[in-house]
């Protein structure tokens, strides 16, 4: 891993943020206020509404509040000329204006904080015991203080308690406008009952005391006629077709009307009136029909009431018969809206509803409410330090699990409070396994399922599958920490095996501990050692989409007859775990020493999350761990680290002494702290430094500071962060650099890459089955817009490629058929093998329609039914086009011996110009491939114009009258009759002009020589080759050895 180190030494840096407040122009808008006068000069209210409360006011002047002795405390002046101003001067120390404002005190009779109430006032004070009244609902402790059947803020009583108002509500204490009605606090008349807005003298309706007087109190006192606590329901009435008293019901429908005349329908039962106005001989509470009536005992509840109507005890949504009504019906939270849609004052990811939500985890930090360790540390949701804070974590509740209310009033609902963790059906309630191993013991268990994974969906992709393949998902729990074993055998398909953390109410594929990938294999088996006790899910995964089968899964943890040897390298309990690696060898005496002793476990380092710090002193610390770049005899401490994805390390280093500073992978149980090799930094004494790991896989790391001997030891603060590297997945290095938990070539980012074409053969066309006398299918190909996944074997390489499944119903040939429209492709034919194959594994024949004898117009022969891949690869870089191809299957007829001169197959056609032999390399080449064609030439016509390059042509044909090795150009043309051919010519370099007559397929350029003239290296010149007959034929123009190549340009003409 590569490492970078930055020198601190002992400069300290220091941010100076200056913050300026109050910078600005105001102005006074001149609104009109019936209040001329400051009337009241210690009530903290600008009373005129000039800008200057109480004694700061001309108005107060001669207010003896304002003066301590001959010092008025809010004027801004120097009144009494001991050249101190208001609260400067000593005489004003106690002045109610001098007073710093903090934190209100209930019962001083002050305002504290300067808000102008004084302690019960306060809105700060409302759940303070000096506040309340006997059985006055407290707020905020989640219980029915007044006995009215309502807790909290579903109780009236609340409705200005801090604790209930609502976002977007008017909070009347804070001068917001929260609302946004263009009215702020006292202003607003969403606060006119609020305490903090009544003035001295104003009934306050919920507080037991006539405070205006006029011997009424609370609700009794018609000022208070519109306060919530007093506004009774409206009464119902029974013909209008509404729901006037609010309780979901109408008209007759309502209890309230069961004895309004217009709710008596002739022969309907009367419940009161002792006659049985139905004629069933039953009468009024003994008739059905009177169930539920007000007069035959527990009525139905009515949910929007404030009572308890059917007498058990519950009062409306709290009632279990009030579930789904509209008015008690609970939002879920929508973890990704940025809404608070359950009401409970949390947005999103903080709300406790959203810590389990795959949005809002963050690898490596511990979540609260899931059962797990999160973060590595051995400390699980409340028990952890990160959570001790929470709400959900302030002691034990009386939630309901499966209420859909937050019972005990800590924001957790049901199965994301930390009180449900055990109940049944929050184990599985997203998380829904097939398949139950049981209890799993330490030792002796062994369980065997049939999982069948075929026409299952691929929910929870696991990190060592491509995703799309069926799964199915099991569950075991382990009574223990044990090593565990588990033993496949895979009856059909190809599966991956991975083993996940159950957490309580997570998904399947939450918490991932580990991923097998048996890589087509069969049967075989694989161990987890040092698996802890807990419940965890197996899901058994197609590798990719197509290949699910059934497998047979056994999990064991040994023999219990059969002990463990610790020194004889052998697994004698079968449990997959050998001598020291083996739980039962933990403690003994020879494996002690090969366990990894960790001094401070920091848990997990969360990528741009917050550091974690360890202060640790080496004096102190046992010589346990031999560091590679140590002296050795010094004192050492181990500190545990887990990387949850992978990422960056760094550390800061404060170090008294001498340390080397060493990090190193856990290499599994029964190995030493530094069994990975690592990296060892040699501090040399430095005091304070910062040395960064850029490229640290997932893992379980111990970072050893090591005194350099016994003399240098000493304190060293350390602090740990991670951070995220560059990011795009490199395809090479055997990293998640993205962390996406895909490594290289398994990582979609990687597809296309050189090195990575797939981990199966994923085809761009499917021919379906092939059969002999069928029409040929046909594909429409652009391997411009394509990846370069294969390799042909008759292309210069890295050429982009599409690939063609075949499949042949019979043996038979593969007839092939093509027309390029542009570039260059060659095509090259692959068996089918294996499953994950890729489509280039197995080679058959390759062809370049530029060098077969017949173009792009050939066989593949004899070949056997089964599944192919043709690949269409651009020659080389650049030469990417387009193609039309056609392929069938054709009769597989004796084979043609291509190099014997006999017409072997009998169609009357011999050695390389038969089809079956153009792909075979002793044909490859024979057919002449020109590199221009200038069509016909006509006798007496125009004359046509060629230029040609020799340089870097390749040397394909072999002039009679050239040294040799010359490079060379080949030009096809045609003559209607006979001709003789004058060619005027201007070269750079040494070229010969030859003709030869074009042959046909299956014969190369240089088949039939016509004649052959040297231009014995002139500049320019002529050249004639008379009596040429009609025919086609090849001009080609050779350097007439090796290095003397260049540019020919030509004029041509036919007399």
């Amino acid at each position: 891993m590569p490492w970078w180190l930055k020198l601190v030494g002992g400069a300290t840096t220091i941010l100076l943020v200056a913050t300026l407040a109050g910078c600005g122009r105001s102005s006074t808008v001149g609104s009109q206020h019936s209040v001329k006068r400051e009337q009241d000069c210690q009530n903290g209210i600008d009373d005129d509404v000039d800008g200057l409360p109480d004694c700061q006011d001309p108005d107060c002047g001669a207010d003896p509040f304002c003066f301590v002795g001959d010092e008025n405390c809010g004027n801004g002046k120097d009144d009494d000329g001991d050249g101190k101003i208001d609260c400067e001067d000593p005489d004003c120390a106690v002045h109610p204006l001098c007073i710093r404002p903090g934190p209100e005190n209930c019962v001083n009779l002050r305002d504290d904080d300067g808000d102008g109430l004084v302690d019960c006032q306060d809105s700060d004070c409302f759940s303070n015991p000096a506040c309340l009244n006997p059985g006055q609902e407290i707020c905020d402790n989640g219980r029915d203080d007044d006995g009215d059947g309502l807790v909290d803020c579903k109780d009236l009583d609340c409705v200005f308690h801090p604790s209930c108002v609502k976002p977007g509500q008017e909070i009347c204490t804070n001068n917001v406008d929260d609302d946004g009605d263009g009215m702020v606090d006292c202003q607003d008349l969403d606060c006119v009952f609020h305490p903090a807005c009544l003035k001295p003298g104003q009934e306050i309706c919920q507080n037991g005391v006539d405070d205006d007087g006029d011997n009424l109190v609370d609700c009794k006192d018609p000022d208070c006629a519109l306060h919530p606590a007093c506004v009774k329901p409206k009464q119902e009435v029974c013909q209008n077709g509404a729901d006037d008293d609010g309780d979901g019901l109408v008209d007759c429908k309502d209890p309230d009307c069961f004895n309004d005349p217009s709710c008596q329908n002739p022969g309907q039962e009367n419940c009161t009136n002792q006659v049985d106005d139905d004629g069933d001989s039953l009468i009024d509470c003994k008739d059905p029909d009177c169930a539920g009536h007000p007069s035959c005992g527990p009525s139905v509840e009515i949910c929007v009431n404030l009572k308890d109507d059917d007498g058990d005890g519950k009062t409306d949504c709290d009632d279990s018969d009030c579930k789904g009504h509209p008015a008690c019906v609970v939002l879920d939270e929508n973890c990704t809206n940025k809404v608070d849609d359950d009401s409970d004052g949390l947005i999103d990811c903080k709300d406790p509803d959203c810590f389990k939500h795959p949005d809002c985890k963050t690898p490596g930090q511990e979540i609260c409410n899931n059962n797990v360790d999160d973060d590595s540390d051995g400390d699980v949701d409340c028990d952890d330090s990160d959570c001790k804070a929470l709400p959900l974590c302030q002691g034990p509740g009386n939630e309901n699990c499966s209420n859909g209310a937050d019972d005990d009033g800590d924001g957790a609902v049901d199965c994301d409070d930390p009180d449900c963790k055990s109940f049944p059906a929050c184990q599985t309630l997203l998380c829904k396994p097939t398949v139950d191993f049981g209890t799993i013991n330490p030792t002796g268990s062994s369980v065997t399922r049939s999982l069948d994974a075929r026409g299952r969906p691929d929910v929870y992709t696991s990190p060592c599958v491509i995703p799309g393949g069926g799964e199915v998902v099991g569950r075991f729990r382990l009574s223990a920490a044990a090593d565990l074993k588990l033993t496949y055998d895979q009856k059909s398909g190809d599966h991956a095996f991975s083993l996940f953390r159950a957490g309580v109410g997570e998904a399947c594929n939450a918490n991932h501990v580990s991923c097998f990938d048996p890589e087509s294999a069969k049967t075989g088996d694989f161990s987890i050692k040092g698996l802890a006790a807990g419940d965890y899910y197996i899901i058994v995964e197609a590798f990719a989409a197509g290949l699910a089968g059934e497998v047979d899964l056994t999990l064991s943890t040994g023999t219990p007859t059969t002990k463990e040897h610790c020194k004889n390298g052998i697994d004698d309990d079968g449990d997959g775990a050998v001598d020291c690696a083996d739980l039962d060898c933990t403690f003994t005496p020879g494996c002690m020493t090969q366990n990894c002793g960790v001094d401070v476990n920091l848990g997990s380092l969360v990528i741009n999350g917050p550091s974690k710090q360890a202060t640790i002193n080496t004096s102190t610390g046992g010589d346990d761990v031999a560091a590679k770049c140590a002296a050795g005899g010094g004192g050492d401490i181990v500190i545990r680290i887990v990387m949850p994805q992978a990422g960056g390390i760094s550390v800061t280093v404060n170090q008294q002494g001498w340390h080397t500073f060493g990090l190193h992978r856990d290499k599994g149980p029964g190995t030493t702290c530094t069994a990975d090799a690592g990296s060892c930094f040699d501090s040399n004494g430095t005091p304070g430094f910062i040395i960064e790991y850029g490229s640290v896989e997932k893992g379980v790391y111990y970072y050893v500071v090591d005194a350099l001997d016994a003399a240098k030891g000493g304190s060293v603060s350390l602090s740990f962060s991670a951070f995220q590297p560059r990011g795009p997945e490199l395809c090479a290095n055997g990293i998640d650099d993205d962390a996406d938990g895909l490594i290289d070539c398994l990582d979609p980012d990687c597809t296309g890459v050189v090195g990575c074409p797939g981990p199966v053969c994923t085809p761009d066309y499917k021919s379906g089955p092939l059969v002999v006398g069928a029409q040929p299918v046909t594909f429409q190909l652009d391997t411009t817009k394509a990846n370069n996944d294969q390799t042909v074997s008759c292309a210069l390489g890295g050429g982009k490629d599409e690939v063609v499944e075949i499949e042949l119903a019979a043996v038979s040939g593969l007839q092939i058929n093509c027309n390029q429209f542009s570039g260059d492709q060659v095509l090259g034919l692959f068996a089918a093998g294996a499953p994950r194959d890729p489509c280039d594994k197995n080679p058959i024949n390759c062809a370049d329609p530029k060098t077969g004898t017949l173009g792009c117009g050939f066989i593949f022969p004899n070949l056997q039914p089964g599944k192919y891949y043709l690949v269409v690869e651009a020659f080389q870089p650049g030469k990417e086009g387009q193609m039309q191809l056609s392929v069938s299957a054709t009769p597989d007829h004796a084979q043609e011996i291509c190099n014997n001169g006999k017409d072997d197959d009998g169609d009357g056609k011999i050695d390389c110009q038969d089809a079956n032999c153009s792909t075979k390399p002793i044909c490859q080449g024979q057919t002449c491939t020109p590199d221009q064609k200038v069509g016909l030439i006509v006798k007496g016509g125009a004359q046509q114009h060629v230029a040609v390059t020799t340089t870097g042509a390749g040397d394909g044909v072999a002039s009679s009258c050239a040294n040799g090795g010359g490079e060379d150009a080949v030009v096809a043309f045609t003559v209607a009759e006979l001709v003789n051919l004058q060619i005027d010519f201007a070269q750079f370099g040494n070229h010969v002009l030859a003709i030869y007559e074009d042959k046909g397929q299956g014969f190369a350029c240089d088949a039939a020589p016509v004649a052959c003239q040297p231009t014995n290296g002139q500049a320019t010149g002529k050249a004639q080759f008379t009596s040429l007959k009609a025919g086609q034929y090849f001009l080609v123009v050779e350097a007439s050895a090796g290095g003397s190549e260049g540019s020919v340009v030509m004029q041509v003409r036919a007399k």
